[in-house]
């Protein structure tokens, strides 16, 4: 299944993953319990409550778990990031990838 969308609601269970690819420029914020968020080749670990947000500004992966519990957090895509590539689809793939994840 492949969803084309700007913004999704997206539920973790608990110590569930989600891979986003292609998602520079993409902002997560939970509104449901706690999010730890990794980058490929990044040493950072941020970990996210409900209220805090993060913006994607890398081109690697980026790997979302629900800490502790159940999780629920709103990802939008914002073109104003410069992307890697010219080609102005590549977003929308992050979230169609995310969307079939989280539904299956």
């Amino acid at each position: 299944m492949q969803i084309d969308t700007r913004s999704a609601r997206l539920g973790l269970a608990p110590n569930r993953t989600l891979r986003l690819c292609d998602a520079r420029g993409a902002t997560l914020r939970p509104v449901r319990g706690t999010l730890w968020i990794t980058i490929d080749h990044d040493p950072r670990d941020i970990v996210l409550e409900v209220g805090e947000t993060f913006t994607v500004n890398a081109d690697q992966s980026v790997v979302v778990t629900a800490l502790g519990g159940c999780a629920e957090f709103d990802l939008r895509g914002d073109r104003t990031l410069p992307k890697r590539s010219p080609q102005d689809a590549q977003w929308r793939r992050a979230f169609s990838k995310a969307a079939a994840a989280a539904l299956a």
